[in-house]
């Protein structure tokens, strides 16, 4: 199984979490998270790392630009 990065291990807990992760996702955040207690920690704080400031108008223009 290949090492991820913490960031890698971040980008894809909330997919984890919610379901959506394919079983290799899913068995390459458990392995890091059983291995780097920084990010287990995080994961047990809640596995958010954003200061909560979301900005609206920058994630649509990423989403539009994606789709278009």
């Amino acid at each position: 199984m290949k090492e991820i990065s913490c960031d890698v291990y971040m980008d894809l807990l909330p997919l984890v979490r919610d379901g959506v992760a394919s079983a290799d996702s899913c068995a390459l955040v458990q392995a890091h998270g059983a291995t780097c207690p920084t990010c287990a920690a995080m994961r047990e704080q809640g596995g958010d790392r954003s200061d909560g400031n979301i900005d609206d108008r920058r994630v649509m223009a990423g989403i539009r630009r994606r789709l278009f």
